[in-house]
């Protein structure tokens, strides 16, 4: 069972929604030592590389010598085409500057699989990713748009339009949270129970593609557990499949917890896990931490300082919160994004200062939070 969640308040005199997603496994899924079936692949794959069988409580169904022949040989993953893994192509994303910026800037990305940046002199930042998906490279940059109009770049061979409403107009947006699909080239650590029923490696993007590509959706989000990728394949597969429509469309998202570690808990946590590094840059969202790159600096827009190695081979440090955390305004829509892998210690200063921003912008009507949890409370 999954169940979307939303809460309504009142915050600074604004009235404010809270979308949540919050995922619940059946009893009856259980399998090998009460492992959820969706994760037995994954901690298959984690101990034949080595991880101990202790950690998850399946010693006497998938102890190394059980694993001999691999893990879809002992049937607890599903097996891939034999190939390369697909590449996304253009890999452009859009995203909203944030709040304290001026209102008519925006954030042009593109991820690449090659150092070099598609557009000369576009970007203000081009470098490979650091510490996860180290195969990808980011190129991006801070550009000044006319809101209420379409703005077109020419990145390389391609033609982008993007388009903001004007501020305080009436804004509309996709929201999916959790999205899965059945991948053909790799085995992912988590499962997609209904994948293959629902076909959502193709009615998903199709249904984005139809909606968000069209001229009345101004933005869309993906509210975590991006494609439960610990290495990038699956978020690269998936992103092929959307047309530059929907990803010229400013993209909201926050990380989920199997967006830092792919089984979902810390306590399973391992060195192999992303930890929020791949989902920050593969994102490109313009978060708190890129508040010190101006348009045509070339700073890093992410807080680089946490090494996810810091735990050795039995997990990894969360990447800064600051890498996930934002608020800006889509026309009279303001919205805060937080990651639930923080407590009230690390967010207080930051809900305080976006609580104000929401309650002294007179052109927002709308309040909405978004965040990612997995348990009650």
């Amino acid at each position: 069972l999954k169940c979307q969640s939303s809460l309504h308040f009142t915050l600074c005199g604004r009235s404010v929604m809270r979308l949540a997603t919050i995922a619940f496994i059946p009893a009856a899924q259980a399998a090998c030592g009460g492992l959820p079936v969706k994760l037995t692949c994954g901690a298959c794959l984690d101990i034949v590389a080595g991880q101990p069988c202790e950690r998850y409580n399946t010693c006497e169904c998938m102890s190394p010598e059980h694993l001999s022949k691999g893990c879809v040989a002992a049937g607890f993953c599903d097996p891939v085409q034999a190939g390369p893994a697909i590449s996304e192509g253009f890999g452009l994303r859009v995203a909203k500057a944030h709040g304290k910026r001026d209102y008519n800037f925006v954030r042009v990305s593109v991820v690449t699989q090659t150092p070099e940046a598609p557009e000369a002199g576009f970007f203000d930042y081009s470098s490979q990713f650091k510490y996860r998906w180290t195969d990808n490279y980011l190129h991006t940059g801070l550009k000044e748009v006319t809101p209420g109009q379409v703005n077109t770049f020419t990145i390389g061979k391609q033609t982008v339009s993007v388009k903001i409403p004007e501020a305080g107009a009436g804004a509309a947006g996709v929201m999916i949270a959790d999205p899965c699909f059945k991948s053909t080239t790799y085995s992912s650590p988590v499962g997609c129970s209904y994948g293959g029923k629902f076909q959502t490696d193709v009615r998903t993007p199709a249904l984005l593609n139809a909606f968000v590509g069209s001229d009345d959706t101004d933005f869309w989000s993906i509210l975590g557990d991006n494609f439960y990728d610990r290495i990038g394949a699956g978020s690269k597969e998936f992103f092929s499949k959307l047309s530059n429509e929907v990803k010229a469309t400013p993209l909201v998202t926050v990380p989920g917890n199997h967006d830092y570690w792919v089984l979902g808990d810390p306590l399973v946590g391992t060195v192999a896990d992303q930890c929020g590094n791949g989902h920050m840059q593969f994102y490109a969202q313009d978060a708190e931490a890129s508040l010190l790159a101006q348009p045509g600096d070339s700073t890093p827009p992410f807080n680089f300082t946490v090494n996810p190695e810091g735990k050795g081979l039995l997990g990894c440090d969360k990447a800064s919160p600051d890498n996930s955390r934002f608020y800006h305004q889509f026309g009279n829509i303001g919205l805060i994004a937080q990651s639930g892998a923080f407590g009230l210690e690390e967010y207080n200063g930051f809900m305080t200062e976006s609580c104000k921003w929401l309650g002294a912008n007179p052109g927002i009507e709308v309040g909405v939070i978004v965040g990612h949890w997995d348990k009650g409370g």
